[in-house]
């Protein structure tokens, strides 16, 4: 399990009044994403550092531009308690709830503690606008989004490879993989497999993310879209 970043000393006492004193060590499971690498590391160290300084704009800002987008629970989180606290941004509780609730997705303990707390003390109109924004947020960067956004270049990888539907990698094309702009080691075959069992590894963990109607989407169109595109592509690959 993947441990979540420890929260700056400087957050510490407004991270223990939301009873989530825990959230900057909890374990959350893994997301067969691109694995972290080390211009990420030291993206996530940079922005802790930042916010230790004081520098809250600029924290806000690489938490939630670079660092949400990559499906970084943590940097979610963030984002959130800056907005509940005014910290470097205006306080708005709405988009706090918004933000806590993208980050509570995969079911972490103190991060869905968190999101509870708030949203009990938020009135109708904080939460229907709290809706409306999560919405927003979980079509742009919530882990079915990203999954899905992954699984279409995996796809797009496996036809780049001169894969095509009922053709085995033994039957394609030795050195198909290269010529067509992705170098790695070993063989062609050994390329497609790869890309193939990091393929079913995603699809595995999509089947257990929440849908728009679990996550409370009303109209997610712009996630529909993308599930449509993916399903004809593996249709259309006929994968083994």
């Amino acid at each position: 399990m993947k441990k979540l970043r420890h929260i700056s000393l400087s957050a510490a006492a407004a991270v223990l009044l939301l009873a989530t004193q825990t959230a900057g060590a909890g374990e959350y499971r893994q997301f067969p994403g691109v694995p972290t690498d080390s211009h990420t590391l030291r993206i996530q160290e940079r922005v802790e550092g930042i916010f230790s300084s004081g520098d809250y704009g600029r924290a806000l800002l690489i938490y939630e531009k670079e660092l949400a987008p990559r499906g970084d629970k943590y940097a979610q989180y963030m984002v959130g308690f800056m907005h509940l606290t005014g910290t470097g941004v205006r306080k708005n509780r709405a988009e706090a709830l918004a933000w806590y609730r993208l980050a509570a997705e995969r079911g972490e303990g103190p991060l869905l503690k968190a999101r509870d707390a708030l949203r009990e003390s938020l009135d109708s109109a904080e939460l229907e606008r709290a809706d409306v924004r999560f919405a927003e947020l979980w079509q742009s960067y919530g882990d079915r989004k990203l999954l899905l956004e992954l699984i279409a270049s995996d796809l797009y990888l496996l036809r780049r490879s001169g894969i095509s539907k009922g053709e085995s990698a033994e039957d394609s094309e030795p050195g198909a993989y290269l010529a067509a702009g992705y170098t790695g080691t070993g063989t062609g075959e050994g390329y497609y497999r790869r890309v193939l069992e990091r393929l079913r590894e995603r699809l595995q963990y999509l089947s257990s993310t929440r849908d728009a109607a679990a996550a409370g989407i009303e109209n997610p169109a712009v996630i529909e879209k993308l599930e449509t595109e993916v399903r004809h592509d593996l249709r259309a690959l006929d994968l083994p």
